[in-house]
């Protein structure tokens, strides 16, 4: 996830997603890997508290993308499921960013 995106940041979002999470309207971990060309100490110590799982900088390469990504999966293959079953139409469409 871009930390800088039009209507809602990586931040954020990141933040929303994990909020979330700890209301049971998303039931399943969700793994997010940041990316930014602000990749200083504190910007990544800031997206980490938000709620993102790495931090890559740009420019990136693929290659060295995979194996993170490959880790995470692994994390969270059990999980198939981001929404319960009483998640609202509306908050789905929220977090897909289909009601703007």
């Amino acid at each position: 996830m871009d930390l800088e995106m039009p209507i809602m940041d990586g931040l954020t979002c990141a933040r929303e997603i994990r909020r979330l999470q700890r209301t049971g309207e998303i039931v399943r971990d969700v793994p997010i890997i940041a990316i930014t060309a602000n990749a200083r100490s504190e910007q990544i110590e800031t997206a980490l508290a938000s709620g993102m799982d790495y931090v890559v900088s740009k420019p990136f390469r693929i290659p060295d993308l995979i194996p993170r990504i490959e880790l995470l999966e692994r994390k969270y293959r059990a999980h198939t499921s981001f929404f319960n079953s009483e998640s609202s139409p509306e908050t789905i469409k929220r977090m897909a960013g289909s009601s703007r």
